[in-house]
């Protein structure tokens, strides 16, 4: 089996994009993240793979950024057309959290890979003289690796001061969930706008989310937070058990429901999606919304109904910000990808 270079364009990525523990696994991409096609690789460069194969198994890959080698997967499934995982997680590269390493930066490479210079991956055969070098320093489990796993990584959160907040005072259980929502609050403001390190702050969220619901279990904010959480972790079904409740003390809920639409984005429901979404902005009228809708279509290849959701967007520079070109989707394209546009900031409202 080949070996896949992959070249790293920003290494800024890596710990919430390429070494992200998605629900135990991590996904990259073979092509920019601000390009527009479907397509992320020519998976004919690969001997056994024909015009006819949709994707490879059990292929090593490696990550090269400016000339050194920062981690790899010892073993992924390589996709030819770009997966939608999430609301905010896209690639066509998967592999177990379990298989992937990310090296320290003083543990890192010197490996030139020809090629990479004018392409984002190259194909390494068997029978090329850089094989053996790359699959001997894949197979070297002597070096310092950074933990990316959930399971194995520590959060931030402290019971500690979770239970000061509520010392000595009156209604110390109203007091402490108070504490924990502020803690929720603060993460995902730095979610919606890209600014988590990695994932001990999605981690931290969930645990803060979850003592604040075991303090009150009727806690709109605390059940919002945790389903966030989840939908960020990629804990589905636990997400949709949170926001169910949620939607349950609060029906008309406008971010509620968005969330829901993630949830069921994820579960590659995007029809029951685009509904949740377009109900949410029945009730409020944003932007955001609409473009929700809008990925929602698009995922499902229904490029019409996409169409219609932007058209009804009213600040048309969000749209060009999105890489949303109305012109181009007139011409009947059968897929555009929205590369480069987080609708995490659309969701930063706090319940009352």
């Amino acid at each position: 089996m080949a070996v896949l270079a992959v070249k790293i364009e920003n290494e800024a990525s890596l710990m919430m994009n390429e070494f992200f523990d998605y629900h135990g696994e991590c996904w990259a991409l073979t092509r920019q993240r601000n390009d527009r096609s479907a397509v992320c690789i020519i998976l004919e460069d690969f001997y056994e793979c024909t015009v006819r194969t949709e994707w490879i198994e059990d292929v090593p890959v490696v990550f090269i950024f400016e000339g050194k080698i920062i981690g790899w997967y010892r073993h992924a499934r390589v996709y030819r057309h770009l997966q939608i995982i999430s609301a905010f997680l896209e690639g066509n590269i998967c592999a177990r959290a379990l298989h992937a390493r990310l090296l320290a930066a003083g543990d890192r490479i010197v490996f030139d890979v020809p090629g990479l210079e004018e392409k984002m991956y190259q194909v390494i055969e068997e029978d090329d003289v850089l094989y053996d070098r790359l699959m001997a320093v894949i197979d070297d489990e002597q070096r310092h690796f950074i933990e990316i796993r959930y399971d194995m990584v520590t959060g931030f959160y402290s019971g500690d001061r979770v239970r000061m907040a509520g010392s000595g005072k009156d209604g110390s259980v109203k007091h402490m969930r108070d504490y924990c929502i502020e803690k929720c609050e603060s993460i995902a403001e730095k979610m919606m706008n890209d600014r988590c390190s990695d994932i001990r702050e999605p981690k931290t969220m969930y645990q803060y989310a979850s003592q604040a619901v075991k303090l009150d279990g009727r806690s709109v904010d605390g059940l919002y937070y945790l389903a966030m959480a989840c939908e960020q972790l990629g804990f589905v079904r636990e997400g949709f058990k949170a926001i169910e409740k949620a939607l349950k003390l609060e029906p008309d809920g406008d971010d509620l429901l968005a969330l829901k639409g993630h949830l069921l984005f994820a579960e590659k429901k995007y029809e029951e999606a685009a509904g949740y979404y377009q109900e949410a902005y029945d009730i409020q009228p944003m932007d955001g919304y609409l473009l929700c809708v809008g990925q929602a279509w698009f995922a499902m290849g229904n490029v019409d109904k996409a169409y219609k959701a932007y058209q009804q967007v009213k600040d048309k520079k969000i749209l060009s910000d999105c890489g949303i070109n109305l012109k181009d989707m007139e011409r009947r394209w059968p897929f555009v990808a929205l590369r480069g546009f987080s609708i995490k900031d659309f969701f930063s409202k706090k319940h009352d």
